[in-house]
This record gives structure tokens, C-alpha cells and sequence, in this order.
């Protein structure tokens, strides 16, 4: 309560929300049953607009290999998974000092119910900085949480006027819309998530309460708010890491996709 005084808006709305799942699963005698967000790619069948030799690279780990598109724009490439999942980011590894006007610029992510289907919705288009370098997340926040099948990554422009397009890996952060089923993580009557929840919110509150403080329109964190919103996401990391060493783990779905959600300024 301290840590909320003087807090307003839509973050405090979200940390009673993140504080009433929490307070859920410490009361319920077995636990609720949850979802894990994590990225599915590993699960897909890619095709790709051209080059569909090259495509499987996108998936093989490797930062040093790419699909390279073949043809004019814009380009695309498929991710059919095998049910409905619930987006919660698109991350893509992007160098341009190596790729230069190979480099994507404009992105926009879709979503539908197969790679032949007419009906694919557009949730967001991503403009990507020139010079980026590392994992970016081209879904925005906004469109997080919208349920589909198949994710469409489409290329629009390149950096510096390029015509062809590469994609060195890519990530997609997701949990399947209607359960985990062979995926589920159980825990019963532990204290793991528990214990990492309560640091975790307390840590949100607090940068939240460091963000209301600042005149700025455009609010850019400060080292300070960065480390509370990294300890946020390492609370969830080792949480989840710990809930997939046991077998007989059950974890809460509405928390984990709030830190997930929260963590999101760290580009997962």
C-alpha cells in the first residue's frame, strides 16, 4: 500500500490485478491451473514468400546463417503452428552491421488460421531503428495477447532502400489459447511462485511509482527503474525455471503473462 500511494492510472490498475491472481493462488488448497508463455517456434512448420529452401534457418539457432528473400517486396514468412496460441511477442534478431540494406525496416505482424487463408488480421507494423543490433520485439504491446494459428512476418521496406530481405532467427512468445496439455506445468502447494511474485510486484510498484514522478511526455527509464524492471524479469525466469524441474508443477497463468507482459520493455 505504501508502495502504491501516489500512483495513478492504468499501471496501478494492473498491479491489483497482478496482486489479486496472487492472492488466488495462495488461497487455493491445489493451486490454479496456468499457462506459460515461451517461444513456440520449435513447433512450426515455416514457409516463407521465396527462398523456401533457406527458410528452415530462421529456426536452426544460429545467429550466423539467414533466410534471404529472392524477389520484389514485400516478403513474408509463415509460422503454422500446431493449434491456436495466445501472441504475446514476435522478437527478431536483427544485425545491420552486417546486413546493411538486407536489414528489415518496416514489419508488419499478422495473424490467421493458415498460410492459404485470405483472412489473416493485421495486429501491428513496427518501424525498426537503423543500426539495430540484438533481439527486437516487432509485435507492439497494444496487439499482445490476440489468439491465432499461423503468424505471418511480412517485410514492407529495407534499411537504405534495400530490395531483398534477411532474417537471421526468430522468436515467437506465445502459450496455447485452450491449455497446456503435454506442456503444463504443475506445482502443488509450493511457495516458489509465491515468494517470487510478492518481490517481483513490490519491484513493479515501485518503478511504477518512479515513472509518476516525472514531468517528461516521453518517459525514458533511469538506471534505477531499469534494475527494478530486470529483477521483475529474473524473478519470472527463475520461477519458471524452477516449475519445469518438477514434474507435479502448477503455476499461475494470469501472473505469469502479467511479468511477461511487464518485462516486456527488456525485449524479453
Amino acid at each position: 500500500e505504501v508502495l502504491l500511494d501516489g500512483v495513478g492510472g492504468e499501471g496501478v490498475d494492473k498491479v491489483k490485478v497482478a496482486a489479486g491472481a496472487l492472492q488466488r493462488f495462495q488461497k487455493a488448497p491445489s493451486g490454479p491451473c496456468v499457462t506459460v508463455s515461451r517461444d513456440l517456434c520449435a513447433r512450426a512448420e515455416v514457409t516463407a514468400s521465396s527462398s523456401t529452401s533457406m527458410v528452415d534457418k530462421v529456426l536452426d539457432g544460429r545467429l550466423d546463417t539467414y533466410w534471404q528473400s529472392s524477389g520484389s517486396r514485400p516478403h513474408w514468412i509463415d509460422f503454422m503452428l500446431p493449434k491456436a496460441a495466445r501472441l504475446q511477442g514476435v522478437l527478431m534478431y536483427i544485425n545491420y552491421a552486417k546486413d546493411r540494406s538486407f536489414t528489415p525496416k518496416r514489419v508488419t505482424v499478422k495473424l490467421g488460421p493458415s498460410p492459404d487463408s485470405k483472412d489473416f488480421r493485421q495486429l501491428s507494423e513496427y518501424q525498426i531503428r537503423q543500426g539495430a543490433d540484438g533481439w527486437t520485439n516487432v509485435l507492439q504491446p497494444s496487439a499482445a495477447g490476440q489468439v491465432g494459428q499461423c503468424v505471418r512476418i511480412t517485410i514492407c521496406d529495407n534499411q537504405d532502400s534495400g530490395c531483398n530481405s534477411r532474417v537471421r532467427s526468430v522468436k515467437l512468445v506465445a502459450s496455447w489459447a485452450h491449455g497446456e496439455s503435454d506442456d503444463t506445468l504443475a506445482r502443488r502447494g509450493s511457495r516458489l511462485l509465491a515468494d517470487a511474485a510478492q518481490s517481483s510486484l513490490r519491484l513493479l510498484a515501485a518503478s511504477l511509482v518512479l515513472s509518476s514522478t516525472r514531468p517528461e511526455t516521453e518517459h525514458v527509464l533511469d538506471p534505477l527503474e531499469r534494475t527494478c524492471l530486470d529483477c521483475i524479469w529474473e524473478s519470472l525466469a527463475g520461477c519458471v525455471r524452477g516449475l519445469a524441474a518438477d514434474p507435479d508443477a502448477r503455476v499461475c497463468a494470469e501472473w505469469v503473462d502479467f511479468l511477461v507482459a511487464a518485462s516486456r520493455t527488456r525485449a524479453l
